[in-house]
């Protein structure tokens, strides 16, 4: 089954992020894999990206991210479009009085006109960070290859960090502060 833009597609997805032929899903001994078909924004599994052209077997209840599309491999038959949204939580922005409610799987931060947080500073790069939410509620934050870093309480972040309430994150010369409104 193969997921893109393109209508010639098993599974059409009406998201611009997503490339005309994005991935496939594909059986394997016990289940189903994902493959990504050397897409422009990549496959992802969880947090994890999935390297072009390899596969990557799908359990149930796994969050797959195509461009800005999140779905959830079901029973090992279907993939189920959408997603439910996740826990309370918002960015203040630097003027400690604005905020942006964190509430999908995957929060794009970045120069873009399209993330869901548009920093506004040239030192940071179109998509430089993501806030992904795990499959048990927490959030941890990527940087996404940045030229110029993501810094959580002033330390760089090389890989991943587990968010937690009061966390400031910095971009530039930008702070942010996570915050946690309740639960997961």
């Amino acid at each position: 089954m193969v997921l893109g833009r393109n209508a010639g597609c098993d599974v059409v997805l009406a998201d611009q992020t997503v490339s005309s032929r994005h991935a496939e899903v594909v059986p394997v001994p016990g289940g189903y894999a994902l493959r990504d078909l050397d897409s422009s924004n990549g496959s992802w599994v969880g947090s994890a990206r999935v390297p072009p052209g390899t596969l990557h077997t799908l359990h149930h209840g796994d969050g797959v991210r195509l461009g800005r599309t999140f779905m959830t491999y079901v029973a090992g038959d279907e993939i189920t479009l959408g997603g439910e949204p996740g826990a309370k939580a918002v960015l203040i922005w630097p003027d400690g009085r604005s905020e942006t409610p964190i509430h999908l799987d995957v929060t794009s931060i970045g120069r873009a006109s399209t993330s869901e947080i548009v920093v506004p500073t040239p030192v940071a790069s179109r998509l430089h960070a993501q806030i992904v939410r795990a499959s048990g509620g927490g959030r941890y934050i990527y940087d996404m290859g940045s030229t110029n870093g993501t810094r959580v309480n002033g330390i760089r972040i090389v890989d991943s960090h587990e968010l937690v309430d009061g966390d400031q994150i910095t971009i530039g010369r930008l702070t942010y502060t996570y915050r946690q409104v309740g639960g997961r």
